[in-house]
Parts: structure tokens; sequence; C-alpha cells
């Protein structure tokens, strides 16, 4: 059996793989992570996660709507901007690639916090 450490650094080790490879997830949520019966922990779930070069550019409405959740996992930038209304990607230019990556990092931060007090 795997530990939940262990599980969590395969967890990092996932969002950072795909990060390298230039892919936010941008929905990192308990039903996103799978773990088969080895132990081994797989990431889920990409429908929503873009090329972060994309991801900077897109000009589609729905994608950005679609990208917003209020279900506790996205960091307080995102909340906020769910709270408000509706956004265009192009309102983001602000937040970098990098920011967009940590965004990720926040959810799984906030999953772990989930797992350990569920």
């Amino acid at each position: 059996m795997v530990s939940g450490s262990e599980q969590f650094r395969q967890l990092l080790d996932g969002l950072s793989h795909l990060h390298a490879l230039g892919i936010l997830h941008c929905k990192l949520r308990p039903a996103s992570v799978l773990l088969n019966s080895p132990g081994v922990l797989k990431l889920s779930g990409l429908g929503l996660g873009r090329v972060a070069a994309a991801a900077q550019r897109s000009d589609s409405r729905q994608a950005a709507r679609d990208a917003i959740a209020t279900d506790g996992f996205d960091p307080p930038e995102v909340m906020r901007a769910a709270v408000q209304g509706p956004i265009l990607d192009d309102e983001l230019p602000s937040l970098s690639t990098a920011a967009k990556q940590a965004a990720d990092v926040f959810s799984a931060g906030v999953l772990l916090f989930w797992c350990l007090t569920a």
C-alpha cells in the first residue's frame, strides 16, 4: 500500500509534468484524481485543461465560464471572478502562465487538506 504522502508527491509530480509540457489542468478536484490498485495516482479530467499559451490568448467565452468553479478548490482570484460573474479570457492577461500554474498547485493543496479532514 502506498502512503498518503507518497500519493500527494505523485500528484505534485504529475502537475509538474503537465506544466513542463505547457499544459494547465484548470480543474483539479477529488474526482479528477484516480488511484489504481498498485497505488499509482493518475490525473484525469483534462477536458478543461488547456495549453498554457492558448490560455493566454483564448477568446472563447464558454471556455472561460467553464473554467470557473465555486466548489472551493480554486484559488481566491478565480473564486472572486466567479462571484463577480462570468469573465472572458482576455480579461485575465495580468495572470501569467506561472500564476495559472500556481492555481493548479493551490488546488492540489486544497485537495490535500480535503483528504486529511474528510
